[in-house]
């Protein structure tokens, strides 16, 4: 028997069924359903059994801590926000800078004029002549 992994299903080599991957659920009409951002396996749409990488449980569903977003490319995970990010959204654009970094109209963190960036990440300010 093989099950058809465009459909996202797989074989349960217990039942010999074909049954969804992890990452999904089978839903009402019998498809297989993505299971909610940050689950790596779930029942439902709102209960999680296992969380992706780097994700935490909160009550039935999982979530990526501050920090990091969830992604699926390559594989789904909590991916780090970039570097002089403090918090950044479900793209990855940042929201929030580290302290004395510019947040740029495109969601990226730079240290501004009369600033640079120390060899430990830090923007600071530019000594006086």
């Amino acid at each position: 028997m093989a099950c058809k992994p465009s459909l996202n299903r797989i074989l349960d080599t217990s039942s010999y069924k074909c049954v969804c991957q992890d990452g999904f659920y089978e839903g009402q009409n019998g498809q297989c359903v993505t299971c909610p951002n940050a689950c790596a396996s779930c029942t439902n749409s709102t209960y999680c059994r296992t969380c992706v990488a780097g994700a935490t449980r909160v009550g039935n569903t999982c979530s990526c801590p501050t920090g990091t977003f969830f992604t699926e490319q390559p594989t789904r995970y909590c991916k780090g926000c970039q570097d002089s990010c403090v918090l950044c959204n479900t793209n990855g654009a940042c929201l929030q800078c580290l302290p004395n970094y510019q947040l740029t109209l495109d969601g990226k963190c730079i240290c501004g004029p009369g600033k640079f960036t120390t060899s430990t990440g830090e923007c600071t300010t530019c000594a006086s002549p």
